[in-house]
C-alpha cells in the first residue's frame, strides 16, 4: 500500500514509531475501511481515548505502514483531523519528549525545544498567545485541499515570528501571501530532522559562511535577524537554516535553556514515580467494544480488557485521563507500583521511567512491549511475544506473567455485575 507519488520520508516514519496495541488491528482493516471513525470504534484502546489523541494514533500506524492517511471524506470538518495528523507526522520525525495532554505552549518537546506544529490547506496559520510566548520554533504543515495529501513544510523561529510581529498580545498569524518573509523557510522533512539534530554537525568554524552574507547579518557588530533568512537568498553557501544554526548561539543561550528543560524533565519523572508508590488499584465494569468484559482503571492513565483467560493493559500518562474511582468502583490489593518497578527492570533502565506500557497474557502467551524513550532504540519500545511455557520460573517476564495473572483473577468481571 505504498504511496510512490508521495515525497514524505516513509522509512523515517517506520523506523521512528514505537509499536503500539492496535498496530496489527489497524493494518489487519484499513483496507476495509480509510474512515478514522470506523477504526477507533473498532479498538478498545482507541475508542478509550480523546478523539485528538485516537486520530493521531491512526495516523502514525498508517504512515509507518507506508502511505498518507485520508484527509478527504472522513465525514467532519478537515481542519478537525488535519491538526492530529500535521502532528503525527512531526512526531514522527521528531520524536521527543512526553507533552501533557492539551498542552496550552506547545505541542512537541525536542532536545530542549519547545515546537508549536500547525496544519492547513491555505497559506496561513494562527498561534495562540500562549504559543507565540512559550514555544521557541512553529512548523507549519501544508496539504493539498483538493486530494488531503502532504504538500510542504515551513519551519519559523519564534525569534524571528517576534521580530516581525512583536509584543502581541493576542493570537498572531503567519500568512504566506502577505508575510512575503516566510516563504523564505520552506524545508523539506529530512532538512527539517537536520536542523534539531545538528549538534553532531561540523564545529562553527568549519562551515563555510560567505562574506556577503556575514556582512548583512552582523551590521555595525550587531546581529541583524531578520538577514538570517533574507540575506543572500540565492547564495549557495548555506541552506537558511543552516545560516540561522551558524549564528543562533549569538541569539539564545540555547545550551542553558536545554539544560533547564531537562533538570525541569528530571524533576517531574521523579515525582510520577513518587506517585506510582501510593497509586491504588480501583475498576469499574462495562461491556467491551469487542468481546468479552472491559475493566476500566480510573484511578491511573491505563486502560484494560479482561475476561475470563486473557488480560491486556495498556499504560500512557499522554493518552488517557486521571479520575476519581466512581461510586461503584471495586477495590483491588494489587499495587501499582510493584509492576512499574518489574517493568522497569525487565526493560533494562531502572534508573528512567516507563512513559508506556502494554502486557497482554492468555492461558499460553505474553506480550510485552516497554518504552521509555519516545523513538524505538534497541529494544525499547519493542514488542515481543513469549511462550508461557518456555519461560524460565525466575525470569522477568515470567514475574510479570504472575504478577498480571493475580490482577486478573482479583478484578474477574461477574456478569451479574454488568448492567
Amino acid at each position: 500500500m505504498s504511496d510512490k507519488k508521495s515525497t514524505l520520508p516513509f522509512h523515517i516514519f517506520l523506523k521512528n514509531k514505537p509499536s503500539k496495541p492496535w498496530d496489527k488491528y489497524i493494518e489487519e482493516n484499513i483496507g476495509k475501511t480509510t474512515s478514522f471513525e470506523k477504526l477507533i470504534e473498532g479498538n478498545d484502546f482507541l475508542s478509550s481515548m480523546q478523539k485528538l489523541h485516537a486520530w493521531k494514533e491512526v495516523a502514525k500506524t498508517c504512515y509507518a505502514l507506508g502511505f498518507e492517511p485520508e484527509l478527504i471524506g472522513q465525514g467532519f470538518d478537515i481542519n478537525s483531523i488535519m491538526g492530529s495528523v500535521g502532528e503525527a507526522l512531526t512526531e514522527l520525525l521528531l520524536p521527543g519528549d512526553e507533552v501533557p495532554i492539551n498542552n496550552k505552549g506547545y505541542d512537541i518537546s525536542y532536545k530542549g525545544n519547545y515546537i508549536e506544529v500547525k496544519s492547513t490547506v491555505t497559506k496561513k496559520v494562527t498561534m495562540s498567545n500562549a504559543q507565540y510566548n512559550q514555544s521557541d520554533y512553529l512548523i507549519m504543515h501544508r496539504f493539498h485541499k483538493n486530494t488531503g495529501r502532504y504538500y510542504n513544510t515551513y519551519l519559523i523561529p519564534v525569534v524571528v515570528l517576534k521580530n516581525y510581529k512583536p509584543d502581541r498580545r493576542h493570537s498572531v498569524s503567519v500568512d504566506l501571501e502577505i508575510d512575503k518573509w516566510a516563504r523564505n523557510l520552506m524545508v523539506t522533512p529530512e532538512r527539517l530532522i537536520a536542523f534539531f539534530n545538528r549538534g553532531n554537525e561540523a564545529p562553527r568554524s568549519e562551515r563555510k559562511v560567505c562574506m556577503k552574507c556575514h556582512d548583512k547579518v552582523l551590521q555595525r557588530g550587531s546581529l541583524d535577524i531578520r538577514m538570517l533568512i533574507e540575506s543572500c537568498v540565492y547564495c549557495d553557501c548555506l541552506l537558511w537554516e543552516q545560516r540561522y544554526a551558524h549564528y543562533e548561539q549569538q541569539l539564545l543561550a540555547l545550551d542553558a535553556r536545554a539544560i533547564r528543560r531537562d533538570v525541569t524533565r528530571t524533576e517531574r519523572d521523579q515525582k510520577d514515580l513518587e506517585c506510582h508508590k501510593s497509586s491504588n488499584w480501583y475498576f469499574s465494569r462495562k461491556k467491551s467494544n469487542i468481546c468479552g468484559q472491559s475493566v476500566l482503571l480510573k484511578t491511573l492513565p491505563a486502560e484494560f480488557i479482561i475476561s475470563d483467560n486473557s488480560i491486556s493493559i495498556h499504560f500512557c500518562p499522554s493518552y488517557y485521563k486521571v479520575s476519581k474511582p466512581p461510586r461503584d468502583a471495586v477495590g483491588i490489593d494489587v499495587n501499582f507500583y510493584d509492576l512499574y518497578r518489574l517493568l522497569q527492570a525487565y526493560n533494562g533502565k531502572e534508573d528512567m521511567p516507563v512513559r508506556e506500557f502494554f502486557i497482554s497474557c492468555d492461558q499460553q502467551d505474553l506480550i510485552l512491549l516497554v518504552r521509555s524513550g519516545m523513538a524505538s532504540i534497541g529494544s525499547d519500545g519493542g514488542r515481543k511475544e513469549f511462550r508461557i511455557g518456555q519461560l524460565v520460573e525466575a525470569s522477568a517476564e515470567m514475574e510479570i506473567v504472575k504478577f498480571v495473572r493475580r490482577l486478573q483473577s482479583a478484578c474477574s468481571p461477574n456478569p451479574n455485575d454488568v448492567p
